[in-house]
């Protein structure tokens, strides 16, 4: 039988890695406050005239829900609820004062999967507003927001106290460290492929009964449509691409699929291999599979993403234009070699090839 939940998480800090789960926090004003009214939930109609709180404005529903919560009574909503209070829906890293607090929540995402995500509105907290102007100037890829200056390792950075996406890199000493406070400062470690597991495992650790506007979703992200399948965001990026994220994605996969077990929760079929990951260094063992099962993985493990903006892409076009050049120059070297030979033409057979 799963262990007795302990005493009532309080104070709790939301880490609110971007592109990770906006909707979650609601899942935490139901988790914090379970006696909030459910008007407080209801759609905000004097912002988009809109019933549907999905296709509200950016973060309208957010800041109407946290809006209501400060309006009420004091007694409503204990004062030692949140660690953040107005700021709660902000990007904030995790502060010194809570490293050894265990009073953090967070989900965590495949790092392939928050970029692409992060993509679609060229994110880019913390960066200097220098840095963030040439960022939208010069990235028209994927792959190039991926590589830019200060994108890659985001939630390893907030972790370590550091906005996602700062001049700042870490070294292998700070994935370690962020790795320990997995642990060690977050109370609770969600997936946002599996968020309403993740919502079901945050009750099942700290009590309380889950709420229906806990598994809304408030935040979709509106710019990837659908008609795109699922396999781009592993076919346009790679692990590599994001290897510090990587590394601490996956032992967040191993600490949500133990506590499930200890929770008495069932893990999902696309999470039995992640207790036998220890490492990411190499990419086959740190799913626990074999190369045909890692393949597997990575075209179904996906949600529906967009291809990137650009018609035949930036390497692809270069690739052609440097093989015509060959060509050309392949063709005239031929010319003036059977001008020299008499005015015979004999063409160097991979230039008909």
């Amino acid at each position: 039988p799963p262990p007795p939940p302990p005493p009532h998480l309080r104070n709790v800090f939301w880490l609110h890695v971007p592109k990770c789960g906006t909707s979650f926090g609601l899942a935490i004003l139901n988790f914090a406050c379970p006696e909030l009214p459910k008007s407080v939930f209801q759609p905000a109609t004097g912002i988009a005239n809109r019933a549907d709180p999905t296709k509200l404005g950016k973060m309208s529903i957010m800041a109407h829900v946290m809006r209501r919560v400060l309006a009420l009574p004091p007694d409503t909503c204990n004062a030692d609820a949140f660690e953040q209070s107005r700021s709660m829906f902000h990007h904030a890293p995790l502060p010194d004062h809570l490293v050894t607090s265990k009073r953090g929540l967070a989900l965590f995402r495949d790092p392939r999967v928050r970029l692409y995500s992060s993509f679609a509105s060229r994110h880019a907290q913390g960066m200097a507003p220098k840095e963030k102007r040439r960022l939208r100037e010069t990235v028209r890829t994927v792959h190039d927001y991926a590589l830019f200056p200060g994108i890659a390792g985001c939630q390893v950075k907030m972790m370590l106290g550091k906005e996602c996406a700062a001049a700042y890199s870490p070294n292998a000493a700070g994935l370690i460290e962020a790795k320990r406070r997995l642990v060690a400062s977050l109370g609770f470690v969600g997936l946002t492929e599996h968020y309403d597991l993740s919502v079901c495992l945050l009750h099942a650790m700290w009590g309380g009964t889950p709420q229906e506007t806990s598994f809304q979703n408030v935040r979709p992200t509106s710019k990837f449509a659908t008609g795109y399948n699922s396999t781009d965001a592993a076919r346009h990026l790679r692990f590599e691409d994001d290897p510090l994220d990587a590394e601490l994605y996956f032992e967040a996969r191993r600490i949500f699929v133990t506590r499930l077990r200890e929770h008495g929760l069932a893990v999902p079929a696309d999470l039995l291999p992640g207790p036998n990951v220890t490492s990411a260094s190499t990419r086959a063992p740190e799913l626990g599979m074999d190369h045909q099962q890692r393949q597997q993985y990575s075209l179904t493990a996906m949600p529906v993403l967009p291809h990137p903006p650009t018609a035949m892409g930036v390497r692809p076009l270069a690739a052609w234009l440097l093989w015509l050049v060959v060509g050309l120059v392949a063709v005239v070297g031929a010319f003036r070699i059977g001008s020299r030979a008499g005015g015979r033409l004999h063409l160097p057979r991979f230039a008909l090839s």
